[in-house]
């Protein structure tokens, strides 16, 4: 069972909890018969069930420094601060920005007028008790970086570091990899990307490889995915391309299992 099935297209999905409702950021793959990547704009849903999603809109690029037309709404990922909700998004692999809202469904604008880090992207945003961390990048560049954010939740309190990633799943990855992951859970940070997952006690690093967190379902080195608790279970969403040599991607929504350092996909069980 596949709850997104009638919204194909969806892709890079970031899911967060806000006032008791789950909210999922996406981005959106234009046509099936695409080859390269086309991504017009952002798709917010939610739901209080993850089986009965409500369309809350979109966010598009001429809110933003990205301007009118852009077509590379690349990942993205949502905080709330204060009570106010920042979303950090990729143009392309160009740049970082944000966009700011009162709510979590926006409308969201852009304002700082420029990106907030530039030869990155993938953001995914981490919510601490006194700080908000920043992580992006992508193998090829370096591999993943992590930064503080101001208080203001619109800059960077510091220049990104890189984040150390030990063992043969990281080694072996493609060197585009892109598509990080992190939170933490029982002290323990882990930071995933495609389908393989690496963990730490310490949120710089150093990160050890673990490896998979299921075969099937498309989890694959293309899934970009993330992580989430939902009345004390854990559940894990990813894309899956359609169909090979098109840009067109899918939502998988499994329930699955953290602890101890482990993450375990249940590909086979679907979300009750």
């Amino acid at each position: 069972m596949n709850p997104f099935a009638s919204a194909s297209g969806l892709s890079d999905p970031h899911v967060r909890v806000f006032q008791g409702r789950v909210y999922l950021y996406t981005g959106t793959d234009d046509d099936p018969g695409d080859r390269d990547w086309v991504m017009r704009r952002w798709r917010i849903f939610s739901s209080v069930d993850l089986k009965n999603w409500r369309s809350e809109g979109e966010i598009l690029p001429r809110d933003s420094y990205m301007g009118e037309g852009s077509s590379d709404c690349w990942a993205g990922d949502v905080a709330e601060r204060e009570g106010r909700y920042y979303f950090y998004f990729s143009d392309r692999s160009r740049s970082i920005g944000v966009m700011v809202a009162d709510r979590p469904e926006g409308p969201f604008r852009d304002p700082v007028g420029r990106p907030l880090l530039k030869k990155s992207h993938d953001p995914t945003v981490l919510v601490e008790r006194d700080a908000v961390w920043l992580v992006s990048g992508s193998k090829e560049r370096g591999g993943y970086t992590l930064a503080r954010l101001r208080s203001d939740m619109m800059g960077l309190a510091e220049d990104p570091k890189p984040i150390t990633i030990r063992g043969r799943e990281w080694e072996e990855a493609p060197p585009w990899m892109d598509k990080n992951y992190l939170f933490c859970h029982e002290g323990i940070y882990y930071l995933s990307w495609g389908r393989d997952y690496a963990v730490s006690d310490c949120l710089g690093g150093p990160y050890d490889s673990v490896g998979p967190v299921a075969e099937g379902e498309g989890l694959s080195e293309y899934a970009h995915g993330s992580f989430f608790q939902w009345k004390e279970q854990w559940y894990h969403i990813w894309c899956r391309y359609c169909r090979p040599g098109y840009k067109f991607r899918e939502l998988v929504l499994r329930p699955c299992e953290v602890g101890q350092g482990k993450i375990k996909t249940l590909v086979d069980c679907p979300v009750v």
